[in-house]
């Protein structure tokens, strides 16, 4: 069955050149889903590349503010070194005192 478009032109259901538009759609979301976790992963790996730098200073901030606040003890950290791998850290100059 045949229709006219307001373009002027015939447009036949049986025509075998609209099946490949069918599948078009899906292609299209695979690629969206895929684009979307690359952009996802791509956020997350900046977040830690910002992230990792940041980390012994804040720790650093951290404890020196829970001194601060002791009544008890005073007292302040030097530097910190992180050793993510091994869950472990070095603290260097530390001064407390009672």
């Amino acid at each position: 069955m045949r229709r006219l478009l307001q373009s002027g032109v015939l447009e036949s259901s049986s025509n075998p050149v609209h099946e490949p538009d069918k599948k078009a759609p899906r292609k299209r979301r695979r690629r969206r889903w895929a684009r979307g976790i690359l952009i996802t992963l791509l956020v997350l790996f900046g977040l830690l590349l910002i992230t990792r730098p940041m980390m012994p200073w804040a720790v650093r901030w951290y404890v020196n503010r829970t001194l601060d606040q002791s009544p008890i003890y005073q007292g302040k950290i030097g530097d910190i070194n992180l050793h993510l791998w091994r869950d472990a850290y070095t603290i260097h100059d530390i001064r407390l005192v009672k």
